[in-house]
């Protein structure tokens, strides 16, 4: 029998008294980069606002939005649709594209593909073509499998939904631990 999300979810350690959210964008904002959120799927741009959103990752394209200095970008890649050998060559592509755009305009930025909550697309291999084309094959993985805006969270064979979720990351002994409240 399958634990429910729920009594997954109340196994979890409690959330820590204060969140760690406003030190983590302060330092966040002091590095002066653009976060390039590589997204395989609409949906999960679709819960975001007041951010650019491209479709396209021409070189000329991501230098003219990178010299804005946003701290935001997505890129909506729909790489979810492609085969696993497509999905990677287009993160290969779009990660060369984002160094050639760094070195026309200067801009550092971090990179973060965003997939399905149930780790439905291309992983790890489309992350690797990414990384691959950045110089960082040895880069952090972070899995995250829950859609918060979406209220839909998987722990272990159990995925949950309807509920509304705050997110804190917390690091304890250099592990990232997922802690969540309803």
């Amino acid at each position: 029998m399958y634990a429910s999300a729920d009594e997954r979810l109340a196994e979890l350690p409690p959330a820590p008294e204060a969140s760690l959210l406003p030190r983590i964008r302060e330092r966040f904002i002091a590095s002066d980069k653009t976060l390039v959120v590589l997204d395989d799927d609409p949906t999960g741009t679709q819960t975001c606002y007041d951010v650019t959103v491209l479709t396209s990752w021409g070189v000329d394209l991501l230098t003219r939005e990178l010299e804005k200095k946003p701290s935001i970008l997505f890129i909506l890649t729909n790489s979810r649709s492609l085969t696993e050998d497509k999905a990677v060559a287009l993160a290969a592509e779009i990660g060369n594209n984002l160094v050639a755009a760094r070195q026309k305009c200067g801009r550092a930025f971090v990179v973060v593909s965003r997939s399905d909550s149930t780790l439905g697309g291309h992983f790890p291999a489309e992350v690797d073509g990414v990384a691959g084309a950045l110089g960082q094959p040895d880069s952090v993985r972070l899995l995250v499998p829950a859609f918060m805006e979406g209220g839909r969270i998987t722990i272990g064979d159990a995925r949950g939904g309807g509920a509304r979720f705050s997110i804190e990351l917390p690091l304890r002994s250099g592990a990232a631990l997922l802690t969540s409240r309803l």
